[in-house]
């Protein structure tokens, strides 16, 4: 079960996404993880989640990321962030 109030107000502090999500719609994924679309006004943003023990693998993949992104050789999203969502009490 994801935690979306959580989960869009870390997203919003990473990457500065003002205003509410007007849609957060499931997209293709792999098979360890779930994949969104989350649209907020004009910004777009791709969300993948997993279990709280696949946090490791997601640091490598947006470290890999970025630096494909750095050596300038194919086109690559930026990275904004990754970490654990936490449920309110």
């Amino acid at each position: 079960m994801h935690n979306w109030p959580d989960i869009l107000d870390q997203i919003t502090c990473a990457c500065g996404i003002t205003g509410k999500a007007s849609s957060v719609t499931p997209v293709s994924g792999g098979c360890s993880h779930s994949a969104f679309l989350i649209l907020g006004g004009a910004q777009a943003v791709f969300v993948k989640t997993a279990q709280n023990s696949l946090l490791e693998q997601f640091h490598a993949e947006a470290t890999g990321l970025q630096q494909l992104r750095q050596s300038s050789t194919i086109c690559v999203p930026d990275v904004y962030c990754t970490g654990i969502s936490v449920r309110h009490a």
